[in-house]
């Protein structure tokens, strides 16, 4: 591997660790609730915006967009499937055999 190489490596993990949603309980001396919403760039997700406010969390809408996904995704998913439970053992027997 390159210095280069090593050297891009180091800074996108560094930046990858140092990513995360922003507690709006953190800044909210210096901030708040009010003038985050006040701005044209925050919104609660109802609008298109660069930063969406959603309970006390702070993230980019790509970010946001991308929990929602998977959110979604896994609430889809995540239902009882119907099973007959006769030939799923016989089908494990067979193949454990």
């Amino acid at each position: 591997m390159s210095v280069y190489r090593f050297h891009d490596w180091k800074i996108t993990r560094r930046r990858i660790r140092c990513w995360r949603p922003v507690s709006v309980k953190s800044v909210s001396y210096k901030i708040g609730k009010e003038c985050l919403l006040a701005s044209q760039a925050v919104s609660r997700g109802d609008e298109p915006t660069p930063m969406i406010l959603c309970g006390d969390r702070l993230y980019l809408n790509r970010m946001w967009c991308n929990e929602r996904t998977v959110a979604r995704f896994f609430n889809e998913v995540n239902h009882a499937i119907e099973v007959d439970e006769a030939l799923l053992a016989q089908t494990l027997d067979k193949l454990f055999q």
